[in-house]
Formats: C-alpha cells, structure tokens, sequence
C-alpha cells in the first residue's frame, strides 16, 4: 500500500525507513530523532524545520524525502514540493520505481496547489519568504510558494532591506518582484565628477569647514570601501560553497543531480562578482584611509586636491598636498 502524504498519521514508518542517518553525526541523528517525535505530534512545521536541520548537518538525500513529507503536512506546498524535486534529483538511480513513481505523483498533486515566485535584484542580495531563506540573487529559477496564502518576501544586502513586500499568488501564476539597491543621498557619500579637480586652499583652522568636508570624504569613501569588501568576502564563500557542494556530487569528472549546470552557473556568478568586488572595495577603502591621515596631519598653510581616477584596473582617487613657501 503506498504512503500519500494527506495520510501522514498513518506513514511514521516510512518516514524513519526513508531517511536513516549515520551515527557518525551525533547532531544529525538528535535532530532526525526530533523531528520524528514532532511529527507523530503533528507539529508538521517544526519537523520539517527538524528535519532541515538534520540535513544541514549531513546532506543524505534521503532525509529530503522526510522534508518534502513534513512541509506538505504542514500545508506548505511550495517547500514539499522543491523537497521532493531535490530527492528525485539527488537519489538518481538509487530509488526504486515504486518510490520514484509515489514521488512523481505527489509532485504533480502538489503543482497545482503552488504559484512562482520571480525575484531579481542586485546580485548577492539574500532572498527570505516568510523568515526562510530561499535563495541569493541572482536566482537560476523562480521560487515555488503555496498558491492563495499571503507571504511576506524580504530582500537584505549588507543587512540593508531592499525589498518587503506581502504577496498572494494564484494557482499556476507567476509573479515577479524587483529589488532595488538604495541610493545613497548626497549627505551620505559626497557626489564626484570624473575629471573634476576639486582643490581646498586652507585659509582657515583645519577645524574648519575645508577640514571637516575631508574627513567626511574620508569617513564616507571607508565605509563605501569597507561595504564592498564584505560585499565581496561573502559572495567569494558562496561561491566556495557551491564549489564544495559541485565537488561532493561530482566523482571522477562525472557529477550527479538535475540542477547540476545551475549551481555551476550560480558559482561562476558569484566569483565573477568577488573578483570585482574585492578590489574595487580595497581601492575605495585605501583612499578614504588617506584622506583620514592627510586630513590629521595637514597644516594651516597646506592645500589638498582630490581628483577622481578610474584604471582599467580599479577605481580609486589622487590626492595631491601643497604647501606655501
């Protein structure tokens, strides 16, 4: 008799057959075995939540198919049903046909219960439904979500909210949300010309307004430059994360799993965007930097240029100091 997932009550057993966990991770096997007890109480949500965890702790495909169980349980479609496509994926051949077919089957049930979340924005913005995080921008495909329930969609990029927004999607539909990056306001960051040479005669105390518009230059240009080096630092882990991820279902240059070739376009994304990152936030932070120490050591007869310069290489800024004889 096969187990369909309206019927949970009645498929505890095939729940712990599904998704054994070796006993060499002690974290896992706890959280498994928490997420069994939760769900014979039918607390279907903090199993799957259980059951995740488990999954974070060692990546068996098996334990997707508990997942998938549990988030259909819980009446969150969307969840269920990438579970299920994940197992397919991962599992290959080491499925048998009734399961692959119970499997198949329930992905059809649940397609119909789904809508498509389509998301874009600026690249390594983090993509959170209701409080779970589902994805990093850009996303290879849209983001299935249980069709006629309000969802609350967050975008964050270096902790900034870009987007939060309630949506209800339809059965089948698609909708599409659009992240912007915030635009700095001219309190924020001094705004620059290129090729303007801006030069600052000191005819006054340093403490004064020439003095002060440096060290906010300073203070601004650090800070931007600091931004994208986080910026750059966390896309170059997702990338590496990936990479692991490529290198645990590849084996001898053979790799296994259907959404293979996006995950390999997803970590190119990602180191394409730390290789410009990382420099471009070291130039930015080195020349607010300089501008912090020229402004603490200028004296009352120096002058100070500051003038835009942007190299094949990078972006950055020349700061010239004279002095009167």
């Amino acid at each position: 008799m096969k187990c369909h997932i309206a019927l949970f009550s009645m498929c505890l057993l095939s729940i712990g057959a599904a998704g054994p966990v070796a006993a060499q991770s002690d974290d896992a096997k706890a959280a498994f075995e928490e997420g069994k007890r939760l769900f014979a109480q039918k607390k279907y949500a903090d199993a799957a939540d259980q059951f995740r965890a488990a999954y974070e702790f060692r990546e068996s495909w098996k334990l997707l198919y508990n997942i998938g169980q549990a988030e259909a349980a819980a009446t969150r479609y969307g969840l269920a049903m990438e579970a299920f496509e994940q197992y397919l994926a991962e599992a290959g051949d080491e499925i048998d046909e009734e399961r692959r077919n119970e499997v198949l089957e329930e992905i059809v049930r649940l397609r119909n219960m789904v809508g498509e979340l389509s998301v874009t924005g600026p690249e390594g913005a983090t993509v959170k439904v209701d409080g779970m995080k589902r994805g990093t921008l850009p996303m290879a495909g849209t983001i299935a979500v249980s069709a006629g329930v309000a969802h609350r969609v967050v975008v964050e990029l270096d902790r900034a909210v870009l987007l939060d927004q309630e949506v209800r999607i339809r059965s089948g539909k698609e909708q599409r949300l659009e992240a912007k990056a915030p635009i700095p306001t001219d309190d924020a960051i001094p705004s620059i010309v290129a090729g303007t040479d801006t030069t600052t005669e000191q005819e006054s105390p340093p403490d004064e307004v020439p003095g002060r518009a440096m060290r906010a230059w300073g203070i601004a240009l650090s800070s931007a430059g600091g931004a994208l080096l986080v910026g750059g630092i966390v896309t170059g882990s997702l990338a590496l994360s990936r990479q692991k991820k490529l290198d645990d279902r590849c084996v001898d240059g053979v790799c296994y799993g259907g959404d293979t070739q996006s995950i390999e376009d997803g970590r190119d994304h990602l180191a394409l965007a730390t290789d410009i990152l990382l420099p471009l936030g070291g130039a930015v932070a080195a020349t607010g930097l300089v501008l912090l120490i020229v402004h603490a050591a200028r004296r009352s007869e120096s002058a100070v240029s500051v003038q835009p310069l942007v190299h094949r290489n990078g972006a950055g800024f020349v700061v010239g100091r004279r002095f009167s004889l």
